[in-house]
């Protein structure tokens, strides 16, 4: 038995016609009648009954084609996995979208890819940096883009772009009209700061911090929202006396006449980057979507700037 005896019955089978079917399958005849015929011997069922006007499915043959379709379908999914290998223009890809990704243009960028390879199956899940780099190490996803403080070490990535960490305070704020302002200078201010804050993750340890925890004193003081968005927190910013450290970009889109922004000393900056796992790596068609990152005017930064994972 093999699939194209399987074929050649779901032609027959379709058409009631062995003579029908070898149009379809560019075969005579005969050979439609002798392959089915096989199949019928090796099986020791009868597919189809012969009748004047043709053929006619058997209640066997009914059985029969129903798994030769599933089996058949199984091998075109299982060919069609195996053309990811060999064409970097086909195939199917997931992508990560952390949630600042339409800040940076990262959309417009996943956009452009899919125009110009409609042939790829594209799927997208948004989330944060933290949820969307575990689903690249269980194989949920085979890359992501990203934004940290810190790169991973375990992941392939592609820094795209270095966007500065700044202070953000109300008009009334006793730091407001600084151009800029030293870590040590938070000591004892409320800063505002969204759960899971990989900023404020990275400020506890800065040198300031870490050595006002040695003494045991806290080095400031901290609100933590659950939920918010960043125009949330900033507009809570601008109507009172707390603080804020967001990235740059976010201050320059979010930000309006009620907050004044100031420069960090010594400067902090948060990654964007593509996240790709070293097997996904090896796929032609995430190798294509990565060059094709690296390489497109949406690019925010030149140059290929890559992190091996260790």
């Amino acid at each position: 038995m093999d699939f194209l005896q399987m074929r050649y019955c779901l032609e027959a089978a379709k058409y009631k016609n062995f003579t029908r079917a070898a149009e379809q399958c560019y075969v005579s005849q005969s050979v439609i009648s002798v392959q089915i015929g096989k199949l019928e011997s090796e099986l020791g069922i009868r597919i189809f009954s012969r009748t004047q006007k043709g053929v006619a499915v058997t209640k066997e043959g009914e059985i029969f084609l129903e798994y030769a379709r599933q089996m058949l379908a199984l091998e075109e999914r299982m060919k069609k996995s195996f053309r990811v290998f060999q064409n970097s223009s086909e195939g199917s890809i997931s992508i990560g979208l952390a949630q600042c990704s339409a800040l940076y243009m990262l959309t417009d960028l996943v956009s452009a890819y899919q125009k110009k390879f409609p042939d790829v199956e594209l799927s997208i899940q948004e989330g944060d940096s933290s949820q969307l780099k575990e689903m690249i190490r269980n194989g949920v996803l085979d890359a992501a883009f990203l934004s940290d403080m810190l790169l991973p070490d375990d992941l392939r990535t592609y820094e795209l772009l270095q966007d500065e960490v700044v202070l953000v305070v109300g008009k009334e704020h006793p730091l407001a009209g600084r151009e800029s302002v030293r870590l040590e200078e938070l000591r004892g201010h409320v800063l505002l700061f969204s759960e899971n804050s990989s900023i404020l993750k990275s400020l506890q340890s800065t040198q300031p911090a870490l050595d006002a925890a040695k003494r045991g004193e806290e080095f400031f003081r901290t609100r933590i929202t659950k939920n918010t968005h960043i125009l949330t927190n900033i507009s809570l910013v601008a109507n009172g006396l707390v603080a804020t450290l967001v990235t740059r970009n976010s201050a320059g889109k979010y930000g309006g006449k009620g907050v004044h922004v100031a420069k960090l000393e010594p400067s902090l900056s948060r990654y964007v980057y593509l996240a790709v796992s070293e097997e996904s790596a090896k796929v032609p068609v995430v190798d294509n979507f990565i060059q094709f990152v690296l390489d497109s005017p949406h690019r925010m930064v030149g140059g290929n700037q890559e992190n091996k994972g260790k």
